[in-house]
């Protein structure tokens, strides 16, 4: 009599296999959601576009915005809670040589619908920023600095953060390359879906 053992087995393991190819094409499409959210656009302009990348951590979601020139690109993300009251941007600056960047967080400005212009407090990003308290013990900066590597900048805005609906236009001043001040173009936040 044959032994049928291993030609089940083999069988089994293949049907197994093609199962799991299959759950793994699957959990790729389920995986992407539409998901609400505030991005930035900008007018057209020969000298820098807008598109999403990987942020610094990870490959992963969700996609981050970034406001691309021809020396620098701009990493931008809204970081408002409506539940905390608070308006705030998280920026970075990742240059495509080693250019020496300075930055001065209090030049940049948001305009809101109804026309109301705040400027920002800056800091650099780090733990107790986020606490308003500590805020308030610590001075923004208020002239230009030495973009470093650990480039990371919390903006916060003394108003409240806009819903989601509302369109607002942010504008960043004081970026200074090769002792130059950088002609940046002002953005127009507003709702769209973006997909992970």
């Amino acid at each position: 009599m044959l032994d049928t053992g291993y030609s089940t087995r083999r069988n089994t393991s293949r049907v197994l296999l093609v199962v799991l190819i299959c759950l793994i094409i699957q959990a790729c499409f389920w995986i992407q959601e539409d998901h609400t959210v505030i991005r930035p656009t900008i007018k057209p302009n020969t000298e820098w576009r807008v598109e999403q990348g990987c942020g610094y951590e990870h490959c992963g979601p969700p996609p981050v915005d970034f406001l691309v020139g021809k020396e620098l690109k701009i990493r931008i993300e809204p970081q408002n809670d409506e539940e905390k009251n608070r308006f705030a941007m998280r920026i970075g600056f990742v240059p495509a040589d080693k250019l020496e960047i300075q930055f001065n967080p209090s030049l940049v400005t948001v305009q809101l619908g109804d026309r109301r212009v705040f400027h920002a407090k800056g800091y650099r990003c780090f733990g107790k920023i986020w606490e308003e308290n500590y805020r308030k013990s610590v001075s923004p900066i208020n002239s230009p600095i030495v973009v470093d590597r650990l480039n990371c900048f919390l903006l916060f805005f003394d108003t409240s953060p806009p819903k989601i609906e509302e369109e607002f236009k942010m504008k960043i001043d004081g970026v200074i390359v090769r002792g130059q001040r950088l002609a940046i173009p002002e953005m127009t936040f507003q709702k769209g879906i973006s997909r992970w």
